[in-house]
């Protein structure tokens, strides 16, 4: 079976006003639901793929696989560089963007080919969005935005179990996720 595209959407600048570049929608099946997989590149998102494909996704169900890449390019447009160092920071940034997507698609496919082990029928329900966030947000607060625009019906997403003194120092994504979505949660250990 042939690889199926992996959709990136770069997230919108408030500071400029620039909206989110308008993605292809999210396909809704009729009949299921649309059931946001929320994941990173860590170990833990293999065990977050299979709980949603064993126990929560039916092949009418439209399964997205979500994860958030932070990138904050290197900012080349003051005036005091000349036209070749401008030039070549954006080539620079262009190159550091491609690498991380390409690394990002290669992983996403990988979580899809475990859950076409799984099951082949959610697997053809698949899709896969990739957002950037620059470092001035953070990427537990994008994924909250972007839960809002696109309403999935359920949002699954791991928990590494910080523990209270982790969360304190480090805040803990699936915290905030409960606590800020609007949508049910849940959260795989």
């Amino acid at each position: 079976m042939a690889a199926k595209e992996v959709l990136v959407v770069v997230d919108g600048d408030e500071k400029t006003g620039r909206p989110d570049p308008e993605p292809l929608p999210i396909l809704h099946s009729p009949k299921g639901k649309m059931i946001f997989v929320c994941v990173d590149q860590s170990a833990f998102s293999t065990n977050v793929v299979e709980f949603a494909a064993n126990h929560i996704a039916r092949p009418e169900d439209t399964v997205c696989l979500v994860t958030v890449v932070p990138f904050e390019p290197v900012p080349y447009r003051t005036g005091h560089l000349s036209q070749k160092v401008k030039n070549e920071i954006k080539d620079f940034n262009q190159k550091a963007r491609k690498e991380i997507t390409e690394k990002t698609q290669s992983f996403l496919q990988e979580l899809a080919l475990r859950i076409k082990d799984i099951n082949a029928a959610i697997h053809d329900n698949c899709e896969f969005r990739v957002f950037y966030s620059r470092h001035d947000r953070p990427l537990k607060k994008l994924l909250v935005t972007k839960i809002e625009k696109y309403k999935p019906s359920l949002v699954i997403l791991g928990c590494r179990g910080l523990g209270k003194v982790g969360r304190t120092f480090l805040g803990s994504v699936s915290d905030f996720v409960v606590h800020n979505s609007t949508v049910p949660v849940a959260i795989v250990k």
